[in-house]
């Protein structure tokens, strides 16, 4: 389970930059298909530190600017943490959703773990997460908000 190509073109951008810390960018930028710079200028305009993290709220107002909406995944759907809580008994983490085969093949969602975001879009997982075991806390749908 490799990165993505994507999320390696987006580690490059980082590199170059000389940046670190820098998750919620790259899944701002994989999120909403802009490039790593136009991500990390808005995720700074929000609050964002060189080489320092940003609060899942933030993340949420950069994803605003760029015109995208986010919206928390409950209830019965089937990427649901807590919807995974009460089936299994057991926190879900990004190893075990793949495990479960629950991840849509369709559609973009932002992944929160205690220390960490990432994408995952069209089914793939864009992150070195991939097949760890990060638990999930909350998970977000991305969808370009309405003109």
């Amino acid at each position: 389970m490799g990165e993505s190509k994507l999320f390696k073109k987006m580690s490059k951008a980082s590199d170059k930059w000389g940046e670190s810390n820098d998750c919620t960018v790259k899944a701002v930028a994989i999120a909403t298909g802009v490039n790593y710079e136009t991500a990390h200028g808005k995720c700074a305009l929000r609050g964002r530190s060189y080489r320092k993290g940003l609060s899942e709220s933030k993340m949420r107002w950069a994803m605003k600017d760029l015109d995208f909406v986010t919206e928390v995944v409950e209830g019965n759907h089937k990427m649901s943490p807590t919807l995974w809580r009460q089936k299994y008994n057991s926190s879900m983490t990004i190893g075990s959703m793949q495990r479960a085969g629950i991840i849509p093949k369709r559609g973009v969602y932002i992944v929160f773990t205690r220390s960490h975001v990432l994408c995952v879009r069209a089914g793939q997982i864009h992150d070195w997460t991939s097949g760890r075991r990060h638990r999930v806390t909350s998970v977000y749908h991305v969808r370009r908000k309405k003109q």
